[in-house]
């Protein structure tokens, strides 16, 4: 139910935002449904809870408070904490704004050096989740080393669950 929630907040609010807008048509270049995708970056980040705050990173896509100041979001940390754990559209524009910086910058590809991952290259939107998540080692959470792999899983569910249902309810033997 959360995630057709989501699902459905993705629906109304995607298309007010100029850089959401545009992830949509990068995404249509490649097909691939980005609602889908940050649903996927929503479920592995916060597991779509919104008011998730956890260290510096806050709210549905886990917005690190080192972007205050940036993205129409207030300077102060506290206001601006407040605004992505209360503002659940906010938290996801920012979150594809980000994401789509990240496209932009390492879309072409970039070698992660992770604590157990080494050398992997990541183009397009691999890069992009890497981005996302942090080019580096972090020994407090080497997990991390496969939230590509992870995000991508949990994508690739999402796309089966969702064609699946698109299927039985326009399948005209329904």
């Amino acid at each position: 139910i959360a995630i057709s929630l989501f699902f459905f907040l993705f629906i109304i609010f995607f298309f007010n935002d100029t850089a959401t807008t545009e992830i949509y048509t990068l995404s249509l270049h490649d097909a691939l449904p980005i609602s889908l995708l940050l649903l996927s970056l929503m479920m592995q980040e916060s597991s779509c809870n919104s008011s998730a705050d956890f260290e510096s990173s806050v709210g549905l896509m886990q917005i690190d408070l080192s972007n205050c100041g940036k993205y129409g979001l207030p300077e102060r940390d506290s206001g601006c904490k407040e605004l992505l754990i209360s503002n659940p559209q906010k938290n996801i524009e920012v979150g594809a704004k980000i994401l789509k910086e990240k496209y932009n910058v390492y879309g072409s590809g970039k070698i992660f050096q992770g604590c157990t991952e080494k050398n992997i290259k990541y183009s397009g939107w691999g890069a992009a989740i890497r981005g996302y998540n942090g080019w580096g080692c972090n020994s407090n959470y080497p997990g991390q080393d496969n939230y590509v792999k992870d995000v991508m899983n949990r994508f690739r569910s999402e796309e089966r669950r969702v064609g699946k249902e698109c299927r039985s309810r326009w399948s005209p033997y329904h």
